[in-house]
């Protein structure tokens, strides 16, 4: 890499604070911190979802993935699209509610209580994802910054300043426009130029698909070389992920309206799918020219960034690597601003419920910046980016996924029931982690779930003051 290529990535990242900065000048309330003011068009929520669940574990991870599983990493994205697409038809009711987050939504009209579990869990899964994306972004920069000497403990600080600036000063805005930037960089780097590079680099697709036969992989068959749990578990897994994770009911009630938001989770399905396609060309060039590169670095997860800087000509290489940092920021500053909404928005009304949104609006910005000074210290201590993701994918899966979808559907649901499903979902799946219980299909999220739905639906069937809701779709226009 060359001057160049390093003058592309600071003006990028003096760019993503300056969006930050004129964004500030827009924030007047709560929901125009948390939601935006509900003003986003499909275009901007389409590059705020895509750039938002896809950070450095589904970038970098996935890439690194294709050394031990081939076209079997396609599984991930797979998942990812439909579940995409399902939640699509999900948005008329979410937006129904009217609420503001994920444990408002899950809570309903069942008061503080599931809420405040709720909140407790998002806390800790956006801690987790945050914590993931900024190792995978420090360890970007400790190769960028290899020749200056730059450790991966400087890199982390680095990392965790800029992004939790930024996200600060304006919020769901602020992380909607720049992810709108992030998506376009993201898009070209990995879809278009990344498989021509990798092509070219390796000497053609032929020559790609030797070296991963070589390996009893395949470049084109997602069964080869892949285990039948393997394949099952990483789609649920990544399916799962998008109706559980906190920031997708928070776009679709971010839109200015149903349509808008169902057309966003539909359109974007598409992008999604050839950004996996993208990763596993990537992947694959990778391991033809770099067969090596775990002996080399520790770790396959390095192989987009090691390709990047080795094989990308000037100007390109800087971009590509702007790529790669617009992947992990986009995640990072979503994550920093729902965990933190959570924790003094829902954990705060829980614990003070006369407080005025007024004084929610100005502790925000704190919470973010203290969550950010949290996961400095917890991404020092993450050694694969991959186990985590798969971790915290298990976790709201097991424990907010059952409880989301009672609430909206199930007229039946009551405050015990949906609270049961969320806490036993969650001590479970924990449980099973802690003790390295895999449980059937190799993974806790199969047992953990079904042990929230029995629980949903024993508490509910069994509580005294159980009474039928009124579910409510958002009108069109809504």
């Amino acid at each position: 890499m060359t001057i160049l290529d390093f003058i592309i990535i600071v003006l990028y990242m003096f760019m993503m604070f300056g969006l930050g900065l004129v964004a500030r000048t827009k924030i007047k309330s709560v929901d125009d911190y948390l939601l935006g003011g509900h003003r986003f068009n499909t275009f901007a929520l389409v590059g705020t979802i895509m750039a938002t669940l896809i950070g450095a574990g589904l970038t970098l991870g996935i890439a690194g993935s294709v050394y031990q599983h081939g076209a079997g990493v396609i599984w991930n994205y797979l998942g990812f699209g439909v579940g995409l697409v399902v939640f699509a038809f999900m948005v008329k009711r979410l937006r129904g509610t009217g609420k503001r987050t994920m444990a408002e939504v899950i809570a309903g009209e069942f008061g503080n209580l599931p809420r405040f579990f709720v909140a407790i869990i998002v806390v800790f899964y956006c801690t987790g994802i945050v914590s993931l994306c900024v190792t995978g972004m420090a360890r970007l920069l400790t190769y960028l910054g290899e020749p200056l000497g730059i450790s991966i403990t400087t890199a982390v600080v680095i990392t965790s300043i800029i992004t939790t600036i930024y996200t600060a000063l304006g919020g769901l805005y602020s992380v909607v426009w720049t992810d709108v930037v992030q998506f376009v960089i993201m898009f070209l780097v990995v879809v278009v130029i990344g498989p021509i590079m990798a092509i070219a680099t390796a000497g053609g697709i032929g020559t790609m698909q030797t070296a991963l036969a070589s390996q009893h992989l395949s470049l084109f068959n997602p069964f080869q070389g892949t285990t039948f749990t393997y394949a099952i578990t990483s789609f649920l897994l990544i399916f799962l992920s998008v109706p559980s994770d906190p920031t997708t009911p928070q776009r679709g009630l971010a839109a200015k309206d149903v349509n808008t938001a169902k057309k966003a989770f539909l359109f974007v399905s598409i992008p999604v799918v050839l950004y996996g396609v993208g990763l596993l060309f990537i992947g694959a060039g990778s391991m033809t020219v770099m067969p090596d590169l775990k002996e080399t670095y520790g770790t396959t997860e390095a192989a987009f960034p090691i390709f990047i800087m080795k094989y990308y000509p000037t100007g390109l290489a800087g971009f590509g690597i702007a790529g790669l940092i617009a992947a992990i920021m986009s995640t990072i500053s979503a994550m920093l601003l729902v965990g933190a909404s959570h924790l003094v928005y829902d954990i705060g009304q829980c614990l003070f419920p006369q407080t005025k949104d007024e004084t929610f609006n100005k502790i925000l910005p704190w919470a973010v910046i203290v969550i950010g000074v949290i996961v400095t210290y917890a991404a020092l201590q993450i050694e694969s980016l991959l186990n985590v993701m798969y971790f915290v994918f298990s976790l709201i899966g097991s424990a907010l996924m059952w409880p989301f979808i009672f609430t909206l559907y199930w007229k039946g649901a009551t405050k015990w029931g949906i609270t049961a499903g969320v806490v036993l979902g969650a001590i479970s799946c924990l449980y099973m982690q802690i003790r390295g219980i895999l449980g059937p299909g190799g993974d806790p999220v199969y047992l953990s779930m079904a042990i929230s739905v029995a629980s949903i639906v024993i508490g509910s069937l069994r509580d005294p003051n159980k009474r039928v809701r009124q579910l409510q779709d958002a009108q069109e226009g809504i």
